[in-house]
């Protein structure tokens, strides 16, 4: 790990290759809490169904944030 990590981004440097300007951005850190919330709700489904006496597997509400 570097002890200095300087950075800099290009201004008024356009990539004509991508999609509609896009910068792919916006979409991996909403996939990534989207899997969080996923896996606590299983967590709580296998909690659930290791911990109860019917072996609940009935659908639960979860409401994300």
């Amino acid at each position: 790990i570097p002890t200095e990590f300087r950075v800099s981004l290009l201004r008024d440097c356009p990539n004509k290759k991508t999609i509609y300007a896009s910068k792919a951005v916006g979409e991996p850190p909403l996939f990534l809490g989207a899997s969080i919330f996923f896996a606590i709700k299983d967590a709580i489904r296998a909690a659930r169904a290791q911990h109860t006496d019917n072996k609940i597997k009935e659908l639960f509400r979860l409401d994300s944030p």
